[in-house]
């Protein structure tokens, strides 16, 4: 069977959300694919589970103070220009911060992982039982 696929329409009511604020989560939540007619679509099991990251205040693009938290991104520099060499910093400061991010994500699937295994077993023993 396939996933049910949302317009971004659709996601912006879903969520209770500007369709500004679902062009702000594509790519960073949210990861559409586009139809035969280039009319983008998402996943419903994927806006479901933004939904409830939504609910907990885990998504920071759907508050708008996501660019804040984020550098700016820097106009290229000139030769000999000493931004060049802090632009380097800030980049390798925004990767450890993604690589942290990504170790955290990890984690927290790692554990989502397991209780669902459980859960999942209780489940059956109930069933059986």
């Amino acid at each position: 069977m396939l996933p049910a696929m949302l317009t971004r329409s659709a996601v912006a009511k879903r969520l209770r959300r500007s369709i500004a604020t679902v062009r702000r989560l594509e790519g960073h939540d949210l990861f559409p694919k586009r139809d035969r007619k280039g009319v983008l679509l998402f996943d419903e099991s994927e806006v479901a589970a933004l939904a409830r990251r939504l609910r907990t205040g885990d998504v920071p693009a759907a508050r708008g103070d996501w660019l804040s938290a984020r550098s700016r991104p820097q106009p290229w520099s000139l030769k000999g220009d000493c931004n060049a060499s802090n632009a380097g910093i800030e980049h390798s400061d925004e990767m450890a911060g993604l690589r942290d991010e990504n170790a955290r994500l990890r984690k927290e699937l790692a554990e989502v992982t397991t209780a669902s295994a459980e859960l999942l077993e209780q489940i059956q023993t109930l069933y059986e039982g």
